[in-house]
């Protein structure tokens, strides 16, 4: 993923030592006073600017670097070859080599200059590609979290909606009226009293309409016959009987 670089307007293509090292000692404020000293050799930095010894020390460290071979280097403005001999005048670094080198010797300095906000904020183990390979990913990861988000707000309206439909479903059971429950009661409790008569009356010519003498005899039969289900006990029997009858008797 490419990114664009922030304008910098503290930045320039190149640099002479004195402008790199000024900028490095975060001293641009100063810049017209320092330039109109034309200052160009650590001593004559310290002698000049005895407030500022870092002004003294880093042109003298970017000067080393360019004897050393550490430092590309040019002559106003145009890249020449390492051996290549240059008055310190003329002498000049372009923005990119500065900044390479900057990162490579001094990795804990990173001047405004030369890197950007970003820049300052990764760690030093850390390329750029990398950090852009980092951010990447957390990008990715974070548009599956907004993704994961969005469903789980739907479920969440989901889940609530059927909260709802729930909570009126049983408004509606609860408001049922017991009249219903009692009439279909009743028509049970009718149904199992006029068997039970049946079972236990003669024809109008005196015949049995059954085999059974007395209720006993019939609860007997059953709990022979369907023993173990449920409901199906001489004591529940004989409730029901009771009530089949008394229902009766009522209508």
């Amino acid at each position: 993923m490419y990114r664009n670089p922030p304008y910098n307007p503290d930045a320039k293509t190149f640099y002479y030592p004195i402008e790199a090292a000024l900028r490095w000692c975060k001293l641009l404020a100063f810049e017209d006073e320092i330039l109109l000293a034309k200052l160009d050799s650590p001593w004559s930095c310290r002698q000049a600017f005895p407030q500022w010894p870092c002004l003294g020390a880093n042109i003298e460290k970017i000067l080393d670097a360019i004897q050393s071979g550490e430092l590309p280097f040019g002559c106003l403005g145009l890249t020449v070859q390492p051996e290549t001999p240059v008055e310190t005048r003329c002498l000049t670094i372009r923005h990119t080599d500065l900044k390479a080198w900057m990162a490579h010797y001094y990795p804990d300095q990173k001047p405004t200059f030369l890197f950007d906000a970003i820049e300052r904020t990764t760690h030093q183990a850390i390329s750029f590609e990398s950090f852009q390979v980092l951010q990447a990913d957390r990008e990715a990861l974070e548009n599956k979290v907004a993704e994961h988000q969005q469903s789980y707000r739907l479920l969440l309206a989901q889940n609530a909606e059927l909260e709802q439909a729930k909570g009126l479903l049983m408004a509606q059971i609860s408001n049922q009226p017991a009249e219903a429950s009692d009439r279909s009661e009743t028509t049970h409790l009718n149904i199992i009293g006029s068997l039970l008569h049946l079972l236990l009356s003669n024809s109008p010519s005196g015949k049995p309409y059954s085999s059974f003498r007395n209720q006993t005899s019939i609860i007997s039969s059953i709990v022979a016959h369907h023993r173990g289900r449920l409901g199906i006990t001489e004591r529940t029997l004989e409730r029901k009987f009771a009530a089949a009858r008394r229902s009766l008797n009522r209508n």
